[in-house]
């Protein structure tokens, strides 16, 4: 599904704006490409999979990850006796699934309930094993990692524990950064797919590098990753079913609720976008000239434009139930407040 264009008219009318609306998990679609250098000795060789493709460029590397959705079919069958020693991670991974049909759906729910319920903790005094990361509810990246693959296994899906990097973009800050370690599932009829079960479902973004080793060579273990060159088009399109801030590559183009892009028509400081309506009310500081507004009922709503704390331009748009609209502000509106 296409973003359809609408139109913005211009009034004099305002709303009053009240803080962003809670953090949600939201579907992505889209393109990352990153081009980076690792320190000399650090073990990358190429590597590609659905959705992730790791190639050298001279003396650099290149990330491409394609997000576009998965659309795989493969059926889901929950084996039929659990094992006689089943512990409690093969016993809340039968659980989860028991009511999905699909291999992209029993691994969703799985995904989902670690990234809901474990807790990530820094601490490696603690045992990382899947079964102690299940009881305590807590763990690093190694232990989640552990503990999403066992879950999946359980079941009778395939997956594996990937080591890299996660290299930070210039003027990041937060997040997850430096050596990490997510998972790789296994759709049949697609083949293998990233994962990260704290923070990206059924893909990672271009600035995972994954690592040919697992072992921290002390020549160039505190050496710095440089990103050269990123272009990153990810655009979020959905709401997705699962913990706040987590963001997923669904598996087809269904869209579950409507959507509106607002574009600005060219760069200006201090914009703010006001989206009111319905039952929701957000704000939103445009990212690359544009704000997304995801998880809308149909229904009327208005888009106000704030720019330099002055708020005197608005517009109305008719939202259609799951419709993706894509609406542009006019040049003329931000050349005249940013006077």
């Amino acid at each position: 599904m296409r973003w359809g264009a609408v139109l913005l008219g211009v009034c004099l009318a305002c709303s009053a704006a009240a803080p962003l609306a809670a953090q949600q998990a939201v579907a992505i679609r889209g393109s990352d490409e990153v081009i980076l250098l690792p320190p000399p000795g650090v073990s990358v060789e190429p590597y590609s999979n659905l959705g992730y493709r790791l190639q050298r460029v001279g003396n650099d590397w290149r990330i491409d990850v394609d997000a576009s959705p998965l659309m795989s079919r493969a059926r889901f069958r929950l084996p039929q006796h659990a094992s006689p020693d089943a512990g409690g991670v093969e016993r809340l991974a039968r659980r989860l699934t028991a009511s999905e049909g699909t291999v992209y759906g029993a691994a969703s729910r799985i995904l989902d309930w670690v990234a809901r319920n474990i807790q990530y903790r820094l601490d490696r005094s603690l045992p990382q094993d899947a079964e102690a990361v299940l009881v305590r509810r807590t763990g690093f990246c190694t232990g989640i990692a552990r503990l999403t693959v066992r879950l999946l296994a359980a079941v009778g899906i395939e997956a594996r524990e990937v080591p890299g990097y996660v290299v930070a973009a210039a003027g990041q800050s937060g997040g997850i950064v430096g050596y990490h370690r997510w998972v790789e599932i296994r759709y049949p009829d697609r083949g293998w797919a990233f994962s990260d079960p704290i923070a990206s479902h059924h893909y990672v973004p271009a600035t995972y590098l994954r690592l040919a080793s697992d072992r921290l060579d002390p020549l160039w273990a505190g050496s710095a990753f440089r990103i050269l060159q990123r272009r990153r088009d990810l655009t979020p399109v959905d709401v997705y079913p699962s913990a706040a801030g987590i963001t997923a590559r669904r598996n087809d183009d269904v869209q579950v609720a409507a959507a509106l892009l607002v574009k600005a028509s060219q760069a200006a400081s201090g914009v703010e976008v006001i989206l009111s309506g319905v039952t929701t009310r957000q704000v939103c500081q445009p990212t690359d000239q544009r704000c997304i507004f995801v998880g809308l009922a149909a229904g009327n709503y208005e888009v106000t434009m704030n720019v330099a704390g002055k708020r005197r331009y608005s517009g109305r748009v008719r939202v259609n139930e799951r419709q993706r609209l894509r609406l542009r502000i006019p040049e003329i509106v931000l050349q005249a407040e940013a006077r």
